[in-house]
């Protein structure tokens, strides 16, 4: 028997929930769209269904002033809570539209700082929507490790997991929400199930990973109470209060990992051939009368990847890595102090990312995240694939430019007639419409998600942009990326709202890197590639890789094709001659690093024909400590933001400089002594630039 439960619901729009698509319209921006995401959807449909009250909250400007357009793309939505002077002031006005809370009103929020400013006020506050499942059908939630030695993991229906490991010997680790009772009667000597204290609504869990060489110091941890220890990592609840916060940006370089509700973790990832696969498969309904098909011929011409100026040279690398580390003015309002996510000046890099790719020709989408009490975005640029095939006619464009004049599902009337010139009738009378009969039975918002679906216009990609062109049938993802954050935390006092954190090796290296692949590939490569290149900037990755981990989830969730990952994080410092770099493609589960290594092996090839840099250390690695044997050991294992793909299955790869131990056979290591501290102000120009260079030409071949 299910609990009786509230009969209210308030979802705050999150990356758990789903995003706005986004429009700059007259100067400002406009929404156009809403994307739900699928857990989240199907839970509030079943609230629903049950005859709950369901509410959604924001603090966006954006969601205020299109208002009146809501219940257009949600119309199960009862009502719309906004307040954008603070968090408070939020949970107060949910409170006031709600009447009486007690702890079976629901507020579900992914943002520890609203989930508990909502515990306060008297909810049952959730940190994803599909908890909502199993907290009303089963007894009390726990937060549980479960491990096994082999045998099939839980899925989503048993445990919501936060983390999982999958191993080489067949075993695997994870930290989720499910209900003890579940798993009493499977306790054997294969599996293992333990009950940790933590409270879902009012904590997160942080895993803290130990190194020895350049990790976390034990020290370091007092007055921390772990939940548990796994070998070299230890589990531990963070709260809300700022000085908790505050000491979990203090443990240690990518040694802490922010965790949260990720229901897809256990699903397998797109093949690299979903992209072609599921346009082949759509294509099965279009009207084949209207249009004509050409494949597009295949050929790679390797040398002349060689025949075009370098993608990035010493100077410009210098150039952008003294505006993003502060060394000289970023814009008009003079150098940044910090890129931190505290410090006001994060604001600052993101929106100069944002107008130098701007600048390169690029349409430039923000993907949104809220992390304690704020929110944040990502940054993304596309350069679109031509794919597989040429339609001709181009009727997906046609479709895509009919939706932008009609953003608003309904009336239906003014769009579906024009639709019916576009694709036929017939064509329409033969799509099915979720439960609905036929078209005439079917919801505006539900009509107009199934199209979208059949024509390929998915949320992974931002085509309701008006200057983003289309990719082409069957164009997968490579994703180039960086993380624009930084911090000084290794420093003995620091306070990152206030304090410089230059961060010029980490990642303003990244940064230039990046940018300079996108400018080399918008000069040269537009319309030239198989696959669409997309250049990525993560935000706080200093805080528990917290921007790549909702990202990689995003894309997940919504079954984007992924292809290859490449992140770039510190390439700049080299103190001697021997300008050794390196390449982790290493991860737990053997599978992900098998997909991955291949990625490794390509840029290290172009780097091996450019000739300036030493052979590339690939590490491949399946064990997380610091060994030096980078066939069993890769200590980058989920420390920067290609783990965040990784742990979605994706294949994924991370190069920096010689950071971790090597073999006794080699120079030592050449780690940098000011990463984290605020003498991390220059790097190795030429050094990074070759690097750069290697990445963008693998980057090519990856995408043909």
């Amino acid at each position: 028997m299910g609990k009786n439960r509230s009969r209210s619901v308030v979802f705050y729009l999150d990356q758990h929930f789903g995003a706005p698509r986004i429009q700059p319209h007259r100067k400002n921006m406009k929404m156009v769209g809403l994307d739900v995401l699928p857990h989240a959807r199907e839970n509030m449909m079943r609230l629903k269904e049950k005859g709950y009250d369901v509410f959604l909250a924001s603090r966006s400007k954006v969601l205020k002033k299109s208002e009146q357009d809501l219940k257009h793309y949600l119309p199960h939505v009862d009502g719309l809570v906004l307040s954008q002077k603070s968090n408070e002031d939020l949970v107060k006005n949910c409170v006031q539209k709600i009447g009486k809370v007690d702890n079976d009103c629901l507020f579900v929020a992914a943002d520890l700082v609203l989930r508990d400013l909502a515990a306060q006020n008297g909810f049952t506050a959730l940190a994803h929507p599909a908890l909502i499942r199993p907290y009303m059908e089963e007894s009390e939630l726990s937060f549980l490790r479960i491990s096994g030695k082999n045998g099939e993991i839980p899925g989503s229906d048993a445990l919501i997991p936060y983390f999982l490991e999958r191993f080489a010997d067949g075993s695997w680790r994870s930290y989720g929400v499910g209900t003890l009772q579940r798993y009493l009667t499977r306790v054997d000597e294969n599996f293992e199930v333990q009950v940790l204290p933590l409270d879902i609504s009012r904590k997160d869990p942080v895993l803290v990973k130990f190194d020895a060489n350049k990790g976390v110091k034990k020290e370091r941890l007092e007055g921390l109470k772990p939940l548990c220890i796994d070998g070299d990592k230890m589990l531990v609840a963070m709260g809300p209060s700022p000085d908790e916060a505050a000491r979990s940006l203090v443990l240690g370089h990518g040694a802490t990992q922010r965790l949260f509700p990720n229901p897809d973790l256990t699903s397998p990832p797109p093949q690299k051939r979903q992209a072609l696969n599921a346009y082949q498969s759509a294509m099965r309904y279009w009207p084949h009368d209207r249009f004509k098909l050409k494949e597009i011929a295949h050929e790679i011409d390797l040398s002349r990847f060689v025949l075009r100026r370098a993608p990035a040279t010493e100077y410009t690398i210098h150039q952008l890595v003294d505006r993003f580390s502060g060394q000289t003015d970023l814009d008009d309002d003079g150098p940044v102090i910090s890129r931190h996510v505290l410090h006001p000046d994060n604001s600052r890099a993101v929106y100069a990312v944002k107008e130098e790719l701007r600048s390169m020709g690029y349409c430039v989408h923000s993907h949104f995240f809220s992390y304690m009490g704020n929110t944040y975005s990502n940054i993304t640029a596309d350069l679109p694939g031509k794919g597989y095939f040429i339609i001709h006619p181009d009727i997906l464009e046609k479709i895509r430019d009919l939706f932008i004049r009609y953003p608003l599902p309904d009336p239906v009337g003014p769009w579906l007639e024009q639709l019916r010139h576009i694709i036929g009738d017939e064509i329409l009378k033969k799509m099915q419409f979720g439960k609905a009969s036929g078209i005439s039975e079917a919801s505006a918002i539900e009509l107009r998600h199934i199209i979208e679906e059949r024509f390929c216009l998915r949320p992974w990609y931002p085509w309701w942009q008006k200057l983003c062109p289309l990719p082409g049938p069957g164009a997968g993802l490579v994703v180039v990326g960086c993380h624009v954050d930084s911090t000084a935390s290794r420093e003995p006092v620091y306070n990152p709202a206030v304090d410089s954190a230059p961060g010029a090796d980490d990642d303003a290296s990244g940064i230039a890197a990046t940018l300079e692949i996108a400018r080399y590939f918008s000069d040269f490569l537009r319309g030239k590639l198989t696959h669409t290149v997309r250049f990525c900037f993560f935000n706080a990755e200093e805080v528990g890789i917290v921007g790549s981990q909702a990202y990689a989830g995003w894309l997940k969730s919504w079954n984007a094709p992924v292809r290859a990952v490449i992140c770039i994080d510190m390439i700049g410092y080299n103190s001697d001659a021997e300008r050794i770099y390196e390449i982790h493609a290493g991860y737990t589960d053997p599978a992900v690093r098998d997909a991955s290594v291949p990625i490794a092996e390509t840029i290290a090839n172009w780097s091996a024909a450019q000739g300036s840099l030493s052979p590339a250390q690939i590490y491949r690695g399946t064990n997380s400590g610091s060994g030096s044997d980078r066939t069993i050991y890769d200590g980058a294992i989920n420390r920067s933001d290609h783990g965040s793909f990784h742990q979605q299955g994706y294949p994924a790869v991370v190069l920096s400089e010689d950071f971790f131990i090597n073999l006794a056979s080699e120079p030592a290591q050449d780690a940098n002594p000011n990463y984290h501290k605020q003498l991390d102000t220059g790097i190795d120009n030429s050094y990074a630039a070759d690097i750069t260079c290697a990445i963008a030409r693998a980057v090519q071949e990856l995408a043909q």
